[in-house]
């Protein structure tokens, strides 16, 4: 494996990833995505549909689409994770994907910790991401996509990744978009037929707008009333996916040249605590656009739009090769409209970065 940068923002991650382990005395702890959390349960197994645990001697079950992220503090998978864990908290990412993927092994021949092989294998997906190259990635993808007949927790995030993929690597190519459209169909129906409940119908939905404004069969005025109209079903129950749809609601209002309502509602997700460090760092660049795009810039405008685009690079580059690649390519064109001191020298170092660092995002060829 060769080091890369991040080629996929950390936000499709928001489920069952693994936290710091609780007390050995401890068992595990399943944190809902409302913010409440179960306490002191063991976790038996999960899949894409429902998470099974123990509480004391009583069995019960949480939807999948109800649950965040699970603490694992039972010994024994504990013990499995140790080492790689230790290994990506060091970030000697290379070494720890060798590590996830030894775990996965041995959970594979394992009855007690089969149920565990996912979560090595998602943890080895993400660091692939990070270390990797495709073949890294598309192998981890391949074996999630078997694992629990079929049936994993992490297929959501597997359909996310590959969307996204299709989406960024589109750009203004009208038959990718078209691809990239059919996908979020099949997704659609994928949710509809397992019925993985409704963050994921929601998801899907959210896709579809945002595929339907690419291809201009939504206008953005169309795709405001859209969005609008699915807020209030999701904030309450799912926050993370709320400033999801409130991105996309404030790039709706942005592409309408409501710039000034567009900074307000990208101020409010940057300034959110339930907003994770993508959607966060898109929100920062979907800012600096505000700023730049106005008639009759002015140098202080340029400058406010440079210092957003930067943010992004300097606290979240670790958000994704697109959104960070992004920053940059708009923070050359910032920082010339800001005439700032040595703009020349500054430029052609912020087009190294962009051209060195994120190399895969669509935007290092432009």
């Amino acid at each position: 494996m060769t080091r890369c940068s991040l080629s996929l923002p950390l936000r499709l991650f928001p489920t069952l990833v693994l936290a710091a382990p609780v007390a050995w005395s401890q068992t595990d702890t399943i944190h809902l995505v409302n913010g409440d959390k179960i306490e002191r349960v063991k976790v038996e197994d999960y899949d894409y549909e429902q998470v099974k645990y123990k509480s004391g001697r009583i069995e019960s079950t949480q939807p999948r689409d109800q649950v965040a992220s699970i603490d694992f503090g039972q010994p024994a998978v504990a013990k499995l994770f140790d080492t790689a864990k230790k290994l990506t908290t060091d970030q000697q990412y290379q070494d720890a994907f060798v590590a996830w993927i030894d775990a996965a092994d041995k959970a594979q021949k394992s009855k007690a910790l089969e149920p565990f092989e996912q979560v090595a294998l998602f943890e080895a997906f993400k660091i692939a991401q990070l270390v990797g190259e495709a073949g890294d990635i598309k192998g981890v993808v391949d074996r999630i996509e078997k694992t629990k007949d079929g049936r994993s927790a992490y297929l959501p995030e597997v359909w996310a990744y590959r969307l996204d993929k299709a989406r960024d690597s589109a750009g203004n190519d009208r038959t990718k978009l078209e691809a990239y459209q059919d996908g979020v169909k099949q997704y659609a129906a994928f949710v509809g037929e397992k019925g993985l409940g409704d963050r994921f119908k929601y998801e899907a939905e959210l896709y579809g707008i945002d595929a339907k404004s690419r291809l201009v069969e939504l206008k953005p005025a169309e795709a405001k009333s859209q969005l609008e109209r699915m807020l209030p079903s999701v904030e309450t129950n799912y926050p993370g996916l709320a400033n999801r749809i409130h991105l996309a609601l404030a790039n709706a209002v942005l592409a309408a040249g409501s710039y000034d309502e567009a900074q307000k509602l990208f101020s409010n997700i940057i300034d959110s605590k339930s907003a994770d460090d993508a959607t966060r760092a898109q929100a920062l660049v979907g800012r600096g656009h505000s700023w730049l795009r106005r008639d009759g810039l002015t140098p202080e405008q340029a400058r406010n739009a440079l210092l957003d685009y930067m943010r992004v690079a300097i606290i979240y580059d670790k958000a994704g090769d697109e959104i960070v690649g992004e920053a940059l390519y708009h923070a050359i064109t910032a920082y010339d409209r800001w005439n700032g001191v040595d703009k020349e020298t500054a430029k052609r170092r912020i087009r190294t970065r962009l051209k060195l660092d994120y190399s895969k995002s669509s935007w290092a060829d432009k």
